[in-house]
């Protein structure tokens, strides 16, 4: 049944039409809020025409760095809900999130 679904979504083209107007969109990414920024230290770096972001504790930060790669980054924007996620691995493991 899977199959038969995948090979309809294929020959229909919603996939390549959600794509397309995911790409026509060019949503801005979410810029951490003065609340996060208020919590922890951030820093961004621009790496290959790429902003990068880097988030630590502002106090007893451990040696331990995150990389978090969010899912679509290529054709879906960064949410303010990362944001939030981010905050907590910081808050839970004192660590730099990159």
């Amino acid at each position: 049944m899977s199959r038969v679904i995948n090979l309809g979504v294929r020959l229909s083209g919603i996939k390549r039409q959600t794509y397309e107007k995911t790409i026509a969109r060019k949503v801005k990414p979410a810029i951490p809020g003065s609340r996060f920024s208020r919590k922890h230290i951030v820093e961004s770096r621009e790496i290959n025409n790429h902003k990068v972001w880097i988030s630590s504790p502002k106090e007893n930060a451990h040696n331990h760095v995150i990389l978090y790669l969010h899912g679509g980054a290529y054709i879906g924007s960064f949410h303010p809900l990362h944001w939030g996620l981010i905050s907590k691995l910081i808050d839970t493991l004192d660590c730099k999130v990159v």
